[in-house]
């Protein structure tokens, strides 16, 4: 069964939209950002990687609309995700800028496709919201030069209704669905993209 959403406030450019909404299943109470965006027939896109490519978004439109959600008061730490469903806590995260090289290749390849992927240049930059448990990973990936990111969620949970293989035998799976996260996430996610 797939997750009910009350949208509570949605912002769009050029098609693609970034909405704070209340996900409400009982199990899994919280607030969440989520990213969506509308094919040139008028359809929502369902699946994140579709067509043999990943979605992504110029740097541009992606950075002005999580801007767009601060000024409106939808990053506000009243929004914040408690984490009840995994016993409470708050997100960690990854830099890639802060990572030795030998844990950067290790990394970036548990986060990418084997096939699919753009070019995120000679020096990847990306961003990983690790949630309490260790089981899912909100991921931003940066390539500045190209002015081109993303959003993925990716997860160590086999069970979990729509996961991707990421063709390289590692633990990590793709969560085929438009990224949703948290606001503490999202939070962090800008801090470094307008830094980027």
């Amino acid at each position: 069964m797939s997750a009910k959403y009350e949208t509570i406030s949605t912002i769009e450019s050029n098609g693609v939209t970034l909405a704070l909404k209340q996900r409400l299943d009982p199990t899994s109470l919280h607030y969440c950002m989520t990213w969506r965006e509308t094919r040139p027939n008028g359809t929502n896109r369902r699946f994140y990687f579709e067509n043999e490519a990943i979605w992504s978004l110029d740097v541009k439109t992606a950075l002005s609309l999580i801007e767009q959600a601060e000024k409106k008061g939808l990053l506000d730490t009243k929004f914040d995700d408690p984490f009840v469903r995994f016993g409470g806590g708050s997100p960690s995260f990854v830099v890639s800028q802060e990572l030795a090289p030998s844990d950067h290749t290790r990394i970036f390849d548990e986060i990418t496709l084997s096939v699919g992927e753009p070019d995120w240049g000679p020096d990847p930059f990306f961003v990983i919201g690790v949630e309490p448990g260790g089981l899912w990973r909100k991921v931003m990936l940066v390539n500045t030069k190209s002015n081109l990111v993303t959003f993925r969620s990716c997860t160590t949970d086999p069970t979990h209704a729509m996961i991707k293989d990421m063709g390289k035998g590692l633990n990590w799976i793709l969560d085929n669905t438009m990224m949703d996260c948290c606001t503490q996430i999202m939070r962090e996610f800008l801090r470094h993209l307008k830094a980027a």
